[in-house]
């Protein structure tokens, strides 16, 4: 399954281990933003990561699970980015 997950971490610590651990699973998009797909058990090991690395009061992650129909149906506009890593478009 396809997912985005944005976040805004206020630690740069903290931030860029978070950044070190999504591009291990996925692709970079924007600032903050990352794109990735995996099955369910490769999610709930980062979900789990994740969670061990971020302060609840101070720290946010929002994930977007994207179903296939949405998948379909992503549009990039504007400036073309370099080819994502693992294949993720």
């Amino acid at each position: 399954m396809r997912y985005v997950i944005a976040y805004d971490i206020t630690d740069d610590n903290r931030r860029k281990k978070l950044y070190d651990i999504l591009m291990s699973y996925g692709a970079w998009k924007e600032y903050s933003v990352f794109e990735i797909k995996v099955d369910k058990t490769t999610m709930l090991e980062l979900e789990n990561k994740i969670k061990k690395l971020i302060e609840e009061n101070e720290d946010k992650v929002r994930v977007y699970p994207m179903c296939k129909s949405c998948e379909k149906k992503i549009e990039d506009w504007g400036k073309s980015m370099d080819k994502p890593k693992n294949n993720i478009v």
